[in-house]
């Protein structure tokens, strides 16, 4: 079972694939995320959870794929495909459940059902603004 939501974005450009490819793996390399595998029309790539980062650290996506394809007008359309994964999200809202429930502290279970309202939508959109800024960055262009 796949605990993850599927998202996407895309934008075109009139840089060649092989370019495009190139600053794919350079941006995934500063940014430290790994590269899983590289063909001529995808990138797939995911962050490492486990790697130590502090608070100020910038947010990183769960991980996805970089789909390169023509596009109509004599372009090159790049496509993320990203994910965001909840798991981590929906263990620790079980194990602070649980525990609540064992402690009959009824009302932190209002708490954290509230709190997460509030933060997974949040999160959702930090993911999304991240994949955009990804996709710019990208495609930027020096002229």
């Amino acid at each position: 079972m796949n605990f993850r939501l599927n998202f996407h974005t895309s934008a075109t450009t009139t840089l060649e694939p092989y370019e495009i490819r190139a600053r794919i793996q350079l941006e995934l390399k500063d940014k430290k995320y790994n590269v899983e595998s590289v063909t001529d029309k995808s990138v797939l790539f995911k962050d490492n959870p486990w790697r130590l980062r502090s608070n100020w650290s910038p947010y990183m996506l769960d991980g996805g794929e970089f789909v390169i394809s023509d596009d109509h007008d004599n372009g090159e359309l790049l496509t993320l495909n990203y994910y965001w994964s909840y798991l981590p999200f929906l263990l620790i809202f079980s194990f602070m459940t649980i525990t609540l429930m064992l402690e009959k502290a009824y009302d932190g279970i209002w708490f954290f059902g509230v709190f997460y309202t509030i933060v997974v939508p949040i999160d959702i959109i930090r993911s999304k603004n991240k994949a955009s800024e990804l996709i710019a960055a990208i495609l930027h262009t020096d002229i």
